[in-house]
């Protein structure tokens, strides 16, 4: 089999990525300059929240304001960074398209992320992406979200956001606890913080008004 320059630098390509959050940062630059969009808001949760800290750090020319859910700083802990790697690691090789078929499936799969109920539609769509999701990509980031070099490098890039910020938690959140949101908003006073009360990982869902509310008073 014989491949052609253009696929084999695509090859090249692929195994040169490294998932870091600086790089995912640097990709929605490039996304930014292609749909040319000079100056944007931002607005990110969970991970995607690391990502857009990095990139208002690096491209803060490019930002009006940014709002951050479900986010905060950690500490390292070798021993639980290494069970989480172990396990995440398990779950993403262990994905057969066939549990989407399970009755209530979905329901179990958000359990650990919700306090209050969301739309079944809502749940079965965060279940297919998970199904979905690039195998490389979905492990890379994995260890590079979740690590010793993450958990020195944010509370340094907090203290750097120099554009108007609005950091949302969830009051029982298990995957981002409030109280890392909280941690992260204290390092800056370019930051408002809020808790969303009988919400978790995913405030915006499962109190939609209140969180609509908060963005809409924050952007003016």
């Amino acid at each position: 089999m014989i491949e052609s320059s253009s696929s084999l630098e695509e090859s090249d390509a692929i195994r040169e990525l490294t998932y870091e959050l600086e790089e995912y940062a640097d990709h929605l630059a490039v996304l930014l300059e292609r749909m040319q969009l000079p100056r944007v808001f931002l607005h990110a949760h969970s991970m995607g929240a690391s990502i857009d800290t990095l990139f208002v750090n690096s491209y803060s020319h490019r930002v009006e304001k940014a709002i951050l859910t479900c986010s905060g700083i950690f500490e390292y802990e070798e021993k639980a960074f290494a069970a989480f790697h172990k396990f995440g690691s398990y779950v993403v090789k262990f994905r057969p398209r066939w549990l989407v078929k399970i009755p209530f499936v979905d329901s179990m799969f958000m359990a650990r992320f919700l306090y209050r109920p969301i739309p079944a539609a809502e749940r079965r769509a965060f279940l297919q992406d998970f199904l979905q999701a690039d195998y490389h990509a979905a492990l890379g980031t994995i260890f590079t979200s979740v690590s010793k070099t993450t958990a020195e490098l944010m509370p340094q890039k907090f203290t750097k956001i120099t554009a108007p910020s609005l950091l949302v938690a969830g009051q029982y959140d298990k995957i981002i606890p409030a109280q890392m949101g909280r941690l992260a908003a204290a390092l800056n006073d370019k930051f408002e913080f809020a808790i969303i009360s009988d919400t978790a990982h995913f405030p915006m869902l499962e109190d939609a008004a209140t969180y609509i509310k908060l963005v809409r008073e924050f952007l003016q």
